[in-house]
């Protein structure tokens, strides 16, 4: 094999290991998205909860300051 042939398929072989590089990043990246999508729902179903929390708090509030009124 020539000089000029081996160096093409070493250019070919790195290439190919590039591809795979790239490919995998790109698995990578899908993942993350999957991930940072996760959690959102998870920070937006805290936040929901949170604003069911407020009128349960504000009831406890009244509650507590009905109970004190009255004695």
């Amino acid at each position: 094999m020539g000089d000029a042939t081996k160096l093409i398929a070493g250019e070919a072989e790195l290439i190919a290991h590039e591809t795979k590089l790239v490919t995998g990043e790109m698995k990578l990246m899908a993942d993350e998205a999957r991930l940072t999508g996760s959690a959102a729902r998870l920070i937006s179903g805290e936040a929901a909860l949170m604003g069911d929390e407020i009128p349960l708090m504000a009831n406890e509030a009244e509650l507590s300051f009905d109970i004190g009124f009255s004695q």
